[in-house]
């Protein structure tokens, strides 16, 4: 993540986020997490990002993800409000951050589905919860609601998932069961298998799994 924060202050220097290196240092790399975040209802949309790669290093891995969804919510809210931007300037620069900073961070959070559910409802709670000083949401109602449903969709859809792989894991457990029993105790091996797993398919006696009747293991 150093090498991506680097590249990321390289990257708002070169669209003219920042002027110079130096300038560069001491915006970002100086700012401790508290100063990043202090007044950031205010600040432009790149510094809810910038604050989510600061965190990310320093191991706060959840609340970084938290604020980068955040910093997505309204940038993208500003982007949608300002279709006439320099393509070479904000767009430009959400690009790069979604690559450089978003990408770590996705790649950290979509390994526990739970914790992405969960880390989507608190960044759509902050928003809600906290004015938009830079854009406005009053304003920009429309840009803002559109956005929210599209988050909202993409959680239900992650969720969805989750579902869907644990019924996955639940049917290969019990064709496990199946074969267990068709291998080994329909055909009179009464050995004990306390290796098998799931445990609860094979007993010392060699039952069928549940669901499962001698005759339908003969299938």
């Amino acid at each position: 993540m150093r090498t991506s924060w680097i590249v990321l202050l390289a990257t708002l220097i070169s669209l003219g986020t920042l002027t110079s290196p130096a300038r560069a240092e001491r915006d970002f790399a100086d700012q401790s997490v508290e100063e990043l975040r202090a007044g950031i209802t205010d600040k432009h949309p790149s510094s809810y990002m910038v604050l989510a790669a600061r965190l990310f290093e320093q191991g706060d891995k959840r609340e970084a993800v938290k604020w980068f969804y955040i910093g997505q919510i309204r940038y993208r809210a500003w982007l949608k409000a300002n279709p006439d931007l320099e393509p070479s300037g904000d767009p430009a620069l959400f690009s790069s951050l979604i690559a450089t900073v978003g990408r770590p961070l996705n790649e950290y959070i979509g390994g526990d589905v739970d914790e992405w559910v969960a880390t989507i409802d608190d960044a759509i709670a902050w928003h809600q919860g906290h004015p938009d000083g830079f854009l406005g949401k009053d304003d920009h109602r429309q840009v803002y609601a559109s956005l929210i449903a599209g988050l909202k969709d993409m959680r239900d859809n992650i969720a969805v998932t989750r579902t869907e792989s644990a019924n996955r894991a639940a049917r290969t457990d019990w064709r496990i069961g199946r074969f267990i029993w068709t291998t080994h105790c329909k055909n009179g091996w009464k050995k004990r298998l306390t290796s098998a797993r799931p445990a609860s398919f094979i007993s010392p006696r060699c039952t069928a799994p549940a669901g499962m009747t001698s005759t339908s293991a003969t299938r």
